[in-house]
């Protein structure tokens, strides 16, 4: 069992970590699921998840060239 410290920090145990594929330094991404429930998610996780989910519809062809001639 963890506790909450007065920091608002919680100590995850390294047997966790390594059952989820987490490590020290690995950024994340905390989510609240409903009172007392949170999900912690591996920022690696969210990349999977959403690479390569923009159409042409967002992002027409050439859009991102005209958009950096605009940075010069």
């Amino acid at each position: 069992m963890c506790r909450i410290s007065e920091n608002h920090e919680v100590t995850i145990p390294e047997a966790v970590l390594r059952d989820v594929g987490l490590a020290t330094g690995d950024e994340v991404e905390i989510r609240c699921l409903g009172r007392g429930r949170i999900e912690i998610v591996g920022t690696r996780a969210l990349i999977s998840k959403y690479a390569g989910r923009l159409t042409e519809r967002e992002y027409p062809a050439g859009y991102l060239d005209e958009t950096r001639r605009g940075w010069e």
